[in-house]
């Protein structure tokens, strides 16, 4: 089996069958897997409101805390925000997932 299918079936344990994530993984390379699968969500060169952000991940999950997944995503440095959180985007590491998940 090749990495790139072993991943995808790794992925697929943490979504239903509408691709929403549904459980939050315990490892840390899932983690980073699942966060990489949720860029899909963001589109380059758009800036965001804190409000739009957590609705896109509303869109994306279904077990409730949106709020682990955007520090998830900041922290990998998938997304980048202002100081304050006014403004989120999706950084070049974050496009660079995104296109990397578009294929899962």
């Amino acid at each position: 089996m090749s990495k790139e299918n072993n991943d995808k079936n790794i992925l697929n344990r943490y979504l239903d069958k509408e691709g929403r994530v549904e459980v939050w993984p315990g490892k840390w390379k899932n983690r980073r897997m699942v966060a990489w699968y949720m860029t899909r969500g963001f589109e380059p060169g758009v800036r965001y409101s804190e409000q739009q952000v957590n609705g896109i991940i509303e869109g994306l999950h279904t077990f409730g805390d949106y709020a682990i997944l955007r520090r998830t995503l900041c922290d990998l440095g998938l997304l980048a925000r202002e100081s304050d959180g006014s403004a989120y985007w999706l950084t070049e590491k974050g496009k660079a997932a995104r296109e990397i998940a578009s294929d899962c």
